[in-house]
């Protein structure tokens, strides 16, 4: 990223004073806490010439893939402790030191938790690369929870979105990473064909209590992606339920995988899992139901048979990290 410089030339009218502007570049890095306006303008230079006219405005960040320009009223020497690395962002202001604190890009981040270690550690969508995967893969990271560094794979928290879909969508993946949406039985398998593995799946009821379950040795392998757990973290507070569905292959409602003969349990119970041979005892892709109702004997519904029994949930999220 290039500096920018501007002048009085963008002054059309009252211009009394004269002033000539150059803003350096940081690249990753962003400054939180100290945001006079947020905008969307088609790029770098629009978001300067913004922060150039207006008085308050000591730096910026620009985000170049969702054209973000953040005013800022302070500079990441009036605030070091909030001047953070932040994947696709450049920070701009008038100290020509500024560019040596850029970050290189790295297409060797192949997870979450390598971003962590480097030093990125907002929640949020980064760009990863896995091996197999040189165009990159969008994901979002969870940096907070137990130690961080978790590629969140499925998130459910407010019924925006259809999770009763087929084969295709499943396999490519759906949804908005900054709300609900699931990340692709592919990408699942590309990312955890190798290394270990560990997995943790996180609930949420409707009176805003909590549970979460971690199973170690984690894999989804071959064309019908069927499911690998090993050991269950015993300090877990949802209960063992997705042990009983190992070893089994994904389901919708267009191609059926599961070892139950006598149904589809996907067309049947209204969205896509690994089902057993009883259909299943999680189903976190279930008919979002709410608030809390209990869809027995059907069973449709978002569950975790060990946390709730059958009552439907209001939040839930996978996701994975190297086992250490």
């Amino acid at each position: 990223m290039a500096t920018l410089a501007f002048t009085n030339g963008l002054c059309y009218s009252n211009c009394h004073t004269e002033f000539n502007l150059t803003f350096y570049p940081a690249g990753n890095r962003a400054l939180n806490n100290h945001i006079l306006v947020v905008k969307t303008v088609s790029s770098a230079v629009i978001c300067g010439r913004d922060c150039s006219m207006d008085p308050q405005c000591a730096s910026f960040n620009y985000d170049a893939s969702s054209h973000l320009c953040d005013l800022n009223d302070a500079t990441r020497s009036d605030s070091p402790y909030d001047f953070v690395n932040k994947q696709g962002s450049v920070y701009f202001d008038g100290n020509s030191e500024t560019s040596l604190f850029s970050i290189p890009n790295h297409e060797t981040y192949t997870s979450c938790q390598m971003l962590l270690n480097a030093g990125y550690s907002d929640n949020g969508i980064y760009t990863i690369y896995p091996s197999g995967m040189a165009e990159g893969l969008q994901v979002y990271c969870d940096m907070e929870t137990d130690g961080g560094g978790w590629i969140i794979f499925q998130r459910r928290q407010d019924g925006s979105v259809n999770f009763f879909l087929n084969w295709a969508y499943y396999q490519a993946g759906f949804g908005y990473l900054s709300g609900e949406f699931w990340l692709g039985n592919e990408a699942l398998h590309i990312l955890t064909e190798t290394g270990q593995w560990q997995l943790r799946v996180d609930l949420g009821d409707w009176e805003g209590n909590t549970a979460w379950a971690e199973y170690g040795e984690f894999r989804v392998t071959g064309d019908k992606y069927t499911l690998h757990v090993g050991s269950y973290n015993y300090k877990s507070t949802a209960g063992d339920t997705l042990t009983h569905e190992a070893g089994s292959q994904f389901s919708t409602k267009d191609q059926d995988n599961d070892n139950n003969q006598w149904s589809n349990c996907a067309q049947e119970f209204e969205g896509a899992w690994w089902f057993d041979n009883y259909c299943y005892h999680s189903h976190l892709n279930g008919k979002y139901t709410q608030p809390g109702i209990s869809e027995y004997p059907g069973l449709p519904s978002n569950s975790w048979y060990t946390y709730m029994y059958m009552t439907s949930l209001k939040k839930c999220e996978m996701k994975i990290k190297e086992a250490t």
